[in-house]
């Protein structure tokens, strides 16, 4: 028998050229990778060599979150197993195969340095200037993140907020709360004078992030990026099924712009934080981050019906757009459920148009009032104007209940969507890492997602361009 090898046509590499064009040399074009290098390399030549092709394993962890790898282990095998996995990773022929520690310190070295965000934020700036990203509304929720596991060893159990708090400010000792201490019925006005300075002086032990939401309105980006808390704890919200949903992790709450959906900022709490608090240093972060950008709408649930909320959004320049959060089931007299006039028939007024000059809406009469028997009387206003400032929670412009702000609030499950790519597409639904690992490991995430974006967008307008 004789044994005859075939001799090859093509090449590894010139197969690879001939292949179709690969979804990862698209993604990846985008990226400037030398901010993460940076971030990775020894700062001086003493000591020993590295020999580690730190781009290419910054390369594979991306390519990791597009293929769905939940472990490091994984991409150390793929590597092992697949040499089409190296040559898209550019891994050389003379490159060791990192290890899992390797692999680690890379992993903490960039979460240390923050770097995967200011990469993101400058992805965002350069889909910007491509004009990728609209001005028409901003859309912001937030969504759950599921701790893969507990540390046994905590000194304190983890669905402790102090635990996590890192004010440098805050007192050695919060005062109790003086509530649990009053009485029932009506007091004195010497006892309700000092019943309000016990509250303001607790109020006052507070740390920053715990007080009022009005509070936050006078603070700067800085201040309230610092007191955030980050650990795993304990929360319960309701499910989409209506019924309560208990996780142990975080949450994260984005800013996405809502025709694009390109996630312009975002932050990574504790799973207690609520979606009110986090709605002025959302808005804070998207000023300080780009300062020049402007949107004409902000898009909410009623989770963020705030009066504060209200206020930051109208002095970032943009009208909001959030359901009510029905605290009183009494209506002022003469408007209907969506605070919209209503005639002595009890017909609404009919939503006209919004005047940014006077701050003002404006109402023209039912079409009812055609066979009306008040019309001859002229006892109702054809025309009804309604300042905003009046009460910023109930008018909104456009009107509530009108069809254009059912159009613009529908705009809003743009952030929904996101939620489902990245949960669906780059393992955020659970990571499988430490609590530690876990902002990382969420930056990492919405890097791969942005870059895909980028990536499509260009495509997109290269067909355009080729198609005009």
């Amino acid at each position: 028998m004789y044994s005859i090898r075939q001799e090859e046509l093509f090449s590894f590499r010139e197969l690879m050229a001939m292949s179709p064009g690969h979804k990862y040399s698209k993604i990846l074009e985008a990226l400037d990778i030398t901010p993460l290098l940076r971030a990775v390399q020894k700062i001086t030549f003493r000591g020993r060599p590295t020999d580690l092709n730190y781009a290419a394993m910054i390369y594979s962890l991306l390519i990791g979150r597009l293929e769905n790898m939940d472990h490091v282990k994984h991409i150390i095998a793929r590597i092992n197993s697949s040499e089409e996995f190296r040559y898209w990773c550019q891994f050389r022929g003379s490159d060791r195969v990192p290890s899992e520690a390797s692999y680690s310190r890379l992993c903490k070295a960039l979460a240390e340095s923050g770097v995967l965000e200011a990469v993101q934020l400058q992805l965002v700036k350069q889909a910007m200037a491509e004009g990728f990203i609209g001005n028409e509304a901003l859309a912001i929720d937030s969504t759950h993140i599921v701790s893969w596991k507990n540390k046994p060893d905590d000194p304190k159990p983890a669905s402790d907020p102090a635990l996590f708090e890192m004010n440098s400010e805050v007192p050695a000792k919060k005062m109790e709360n003086p509530k649990k201490k009053y009485s029932r019925g009506r007091p004195s006005k010497a006892e309700a004078a000092k019943r309000k300075a016990e509250r303001e002086a607790y109020e006052a032990s507070l740390p920053l992030f715990e007080r009022k939401t009005e509070e936050h309105l006078k603070c700067s980006y800085e201040e309230l990026r610092d007191v955030i808390p980050t650990g795993p704890t304990r929360s319960a919200k309701n499910g989409s099924d209506g019924r309560l949903f208990y996780w142990h992790g975080f949450k994260m709450h984005p800013i996405v712009e809502t025709s694009s959906q390109y996630i312009m900022v975002k932050y990574t709490t504790s799973a207690h934080v609520s979606d009110m608090k986090m709605a002025i240093p959302l808005m804070k972060k998207l000023e300080h981050h780009f300062p020049n950008y402007k949107a004409k709408y902000a898009l909410m649930d009623a989770a963020y019906d705030g009066l504060a909320i209200y206020q930051q959004i109208r002095n970032w320049g943009a009208l909001p757009l959030i359901d009510f959060n029905e605290h009183s089931r009494t209506l002022p007299e003469g408007r209907n459920e969506d605070f919209t006039p209503i005639c002595k028939e009890g017909h609404a007024y009919r939503y006209d148009s919004y005047d940014a000059s006077r701050d003002t809406t404006k109402f023209t009469s039912p079409k009812e009032c055609a066979t009306c028997p008040f019309a001859p009387e002229g006892s109702c206003n054809k025309v009804v104007k309604i300042k905003i400032t009046q009460d910023l929670r109930r008018y909104t412009a456009p009107a509530r209940g009108s069809q254009k702000y059912k159009e613009l609030y529908s705009k809003r499950t743009a952030v929904e969507r996101v939620f489902s790519h990245l949960k669906g597409s780059f393992n955020l639904e659970r990571p499988r890492c430490s609590a530690s690992r876990v902002a990382f490991y969420v930056d990492l995430s919405v890097l791969c997602y942005t870059l895909c974006k980028l990536a499509i967008d260009r495509m997109n307008k290269e067909l355009m361009q080729a198609a005009a």
